[in-house]
């Protein structure tokens, strides 16, 4: 989601939801680290996240801004300390 802009409505989240959800069935349980560029980009998310809370899949959103961004993610999803991000989705 980072460095995506767009306006969403709450039928476009619903929809979303429901497509991860059949997904997810399909793969089981996991964490989902979410990168984000601002507050409006997260509070979408969290909406989403919200409305697929009795999934297997466990999701945390993360702000660009935050301070010690990668050992945060990399904590999260229980990455080792010199785990390597690929350069496209670098924190």
């Amino acid at each position: 989601m980072r460095g995506c802009r767009c306006n969403i409505s709450a039928e476009d989240i619903a929809q979303i939801a429901s497509t991860l959800h059949r997904r997810v069935e399909r793969i089981g349980s996991f964490r989902q680290a979410m990168l984000l560029n601002d507050n409006l980009e997260h509070r979408s998310m969290r909406l989403l996240i919200a409305s697929m809370s009795d999934f297997s899949v466990t999701y945390r959103t993360f702000l660009d801004t935050e301070q010690d961004l990668e050992q945060k993610v990399r904590a999260w999803l229980g990455l080792a300390d010199d785990f390597e991000f690929p350069d496209f989705i670098k924190p």
